[in-house]
Formats: C-alpha cells, structure tokens, sequence
C-alpha cells in the first residue's frame, strides 16, 4: 500500500502513524498487499478505531489513508460521518495538507469552491427563484460528491435525518 503514497508524506509520518496506516489497511480493506486485495473480506474485517492522544495526526493519517483507497477504488464514495463542529477541521486539514481531493461539509451552508460548475448554476437558478434554503446546496454537494474522487462530511445528526424514515403516529412515512 505504500506504494499509494508519495515519498513526501511517507517522510513527514511518524511511526505510530505508519503503523496506523498498515493497520486501517488490514481492517478496513482486508489487506496491505494488492494481490489480497482480490480475495472477499473476511467477516473479522471491515472497520478498526484509531485512537491516539489528541495532536498526534489521526486525521493526517486517515486523509492518507483515504487518498491512497481513492488511487485503488477510484469510484468509491467515501463519507466522514462526524460531529459538526469536528468537519470544520476536516475541512481546514484537507486545506492544510493540500490534498487534490475536494472535500464537501454537507452541514456548511457556504461551497467549497470545489463543486461541479453545471451543478452551480442550477443553485444559482434556484436561488434566482426565490428558493432560500439549505437543500439546494446540500443537493449540489452531493451531486459533486457523486460525480467525482471527494470525500463527504456530514455530521451525526444529520445523517440520521437524512436517512431516518419519519414515521408518524399511524405509522405512515412522512
């Protein structure tokens, strides 16, 4: 796997961080060799926790970490779910770090300058309209998300309402 990963940022990682990557490798995607990567996960596989003090680059490896899965699985769709007020510091770091891939906060009402152009101007269409609300943003983060190799950041709550069927009294979906 370490082949994904250019010579800078495999220079600027710590070894705690090495070993983080090598772990998340094995137990979220199976393996750390290409040719294993071929065979089905076991049912031992499939996700893993980082947890190390705070400052140590947890989110520094977990971008790594993304951006090489992104170079195998090119047509993933990959989501952070998070609290809102940690996807703001996603969002800085994936700044920060300059990573070639756009990274959409769902909870930001503002564009990442990263969205589709196309998909921009159908905001803008319906903001002409008189439309003022946060769905047609988050409709065209997720239309850019959907499009191409980026990353989605959306918060707990929102996630859960998005994807929670709201069921009323007489159990009817609202």
């Amino acid at each position: 796997m370490w082949d994904l990963v250019s010579q800078n940022i495999k220079v600027a990682m710590n070894p705690h961080q090495y070993g983080g990557f090598k772990f998340m490798w094995k137990h979220i995607a199976g393996a750390i060799k290409f040719q294993r990567l071929r065979e089905p996960l076991s049912k031992s596989r499939g996700g893993c926790i980082i947890s190390h003090p705070p400052g140590t680059g947890k989110t520094r490896l977990n971008i790594v970490f993304l951006q090489s899965l992104l170079k195998i699985y090119p047509k993933s769709r990959l989501a952070i779910i998070a609290p809102s007020s940690l996807l703001i510091n996603w969002e800085t770091e994936f700044h920060k770090w300059e990573v070639k891939i756009p990274f959409y906060n769902l909870n930001s009402k503002n564009f990442s300058s990263q969205e589709e152009e196309a998909t921009v101007r159908v905001f803008r269409y319906l903001s002409d309209a008189g439309r003022k609300d946060n769905q047609p943003i988050r409709l065209l983060k997720l239309k850019s998300w959907d499009g191409t190799n980026s990353v989605l950041g959306i918060s707990y709550d929102l996630f859960r309402n998005l994807t929670v069927k709201n069921v009323d009294v007489n159990d009817n979906v609202i």
